[in-house]
């Protein structure tokens, strides 16, 4: 895992269930431990069948009618921990994670600085 000072994102805690799909695999439900507009990371209760470089989408409902696509990458996996990185974001989930990420880093300046790194990389 990248050190916290090299992050170009910040990450907001977010405690949700949310689903995991992989491909072949039923969808697991896992907790969500924290997100960025670049990743998750979240906690399973039990060991995914899952490599570094692996395909997988996280899916996060904030409603009935609202939810989060992110299709990702595994980037790292400690114990039952697996942190994503996010590949690409239809439109609808880009406006419902920068407002997600917006309210809970309480900052225009940082969200500012997220979406530029976000652009950059």
């Amino acid at each position: 895992m990248p050190n916290p000072t090299q992050r170009r994102f910040d990450r907001v805690e977010f405690d949700a269930e949310c689903e995991l799909h992989i491909h072949g695999q039923p969808p697991a439900v896992v907790q969500l431990h924290d997100i960025s507009l670049h990743g998750a990371l979240v906690i399973s209760p039990k060991e995914l069948e899952l490599e570094i470089g692996n395909e997988a989408e996280l899916i996060l409902y904030l409603s009935n009618e609202v939810m989060i696509r992110m299709p990702s990458l595994l980037r790292s996996k400690r114990e039952q921990q697996y942190g994503f990185e996010v590949q690409r974001l239809d439109l609808d989930s880009v406006a419902h994670l920068r407002r997600l990420v917006e309210l809970n880093l309480g900052s225009d300046e940082l969200i500012h600085r997220n979406l530029e790194a976000l652009v950059q990389s």
